[in-house]
């Protein structure tokens, strides 16, 4: 009997809790929004629906590479010679045409993973949330501002260009490879052995760089190869009477340089030594002026 109104004084008591919480929220505000008539406000950084800004687009191919579920398609052609695409809002100079941009929203995750590596900014999220469609085929959007026509005339200019490239330096190797023969056919009617005398020659008369513009391979280093074993030998060159001279004025010239050099060190001024910029004449310079010192130590 008493388990009988126990059970009574439970079921009534719960029921008054409950309807407790119920009465309260009778006096409270309401916090539900009649939607569509009103719409939550969304946070300013909400990863939402994507936007694509094809006029600051370079092409550069990352937001495809940074996204996980593939969602993003595009497609370039370079620009040829000659044809502008533009800059950017960053002041970047295009250099592809974006002949293809496509977003399928139906597979996008939200992520946001492609809107931070784009250098120019032209993809970013956006507040809008309101986009579904009953056919799954229109959430497959595409941001391209050429036409089809547009599209394969830039193809088709890309590929002139390639061909004429192609064609420049074809005729750039033919020419190249027809003066190699010429130069081979011109040792093989001279005298190998002359030619290559008269090129030691002019080299140990200063000009090496007769030697370096050889262009056959083969000959500038049999040139190279008796240059050493003249130099090595101390041979002298066989050159014109007037080279001689300036030669023989040059070695003059430097003589008097010499003497007044060391003249300047015996009177202690050797700033005028030091500051000398040319390794080989600076220590001519010293070893002169050991020299003079050493006979003025003798007297």
């Amino acid at each position: 009997m008493v388990q009988y109104f126990t059970n009574i004084y439970e079921s009534v008591k719960s029921s008054l809790v409950g309807m407790s919480v119920t009465f309260g929220h009778l006096f409270t505000k309401s916090v539900t929004l009649q939607y569509p008539k009103e719409k939550m406000e969304m946070p300013e950084l909400a990863r939402l629906k994507l936007d694509y800004d094809w006029e600051d687009c370079t092409g550069c191919n990352k937001c495809v590479r940074a996204c996980p579920v593939d969602c993003i398609i595009i497609e370039t052609v370079k620009a040829t010679k000659g044809d502008d695409v533009g800059k950017t809002k960053n002041d970047t100079q295009k250099k592809l045409w974006v002949t293809k941009y496509v977003i399928d929203y139906s597979e996008c995750m939200y992520c946001g993973l492609c809107t931070y590596p784009c250098p120019e900014e032209c993809i970013y999220m956006t507040p809008e949330y309101e986009y579904s469609e009953y056919d799954r085929g229109n959430l497959i959007v595409s941001f391209s501002k050429l036409s089809a026509g547009e599209i394969v005339e830039k193809e088709r200019l890309l590929e002139k260009e390639k061909a004429e490239n192609e064609a420049l330096r074809a005729a750039k190797a033919a020419e190249k490879a027809k003066a190699k023969m010429e130069t081979k056919a011109t040792v093989s009617e001279t005298d190998e052995s002359l030619l290559i005398q008269d090129y030691v020659a002019k080299a140990l008369a200063g000009d090496e760089e007769i030697v370096k513009n050889i262009e056959d391979r083969v000959l500038r280093s049999k040139v190279k190869k008796a240059l050493f074993k003249a130099k090595r030998m101390g041979a002298a060159a066989e050159v014109p009477k007037s080279a001689e001279v300036s030669q023989a004025e040059a070695s003059t010239s430097d003589d008097a340089k010499i003497m007044r050099l060391v003249e300047k060190g015996l009177a202690g001024e050797m700033d005028a030594i030091n500051a000398i910029e040319d390794r080989v004449f600076r220590s001519k310079v010293k070893k002169a002026l050991m020299k003079a010192k050493r006979e003025r130590g003798q007297k």
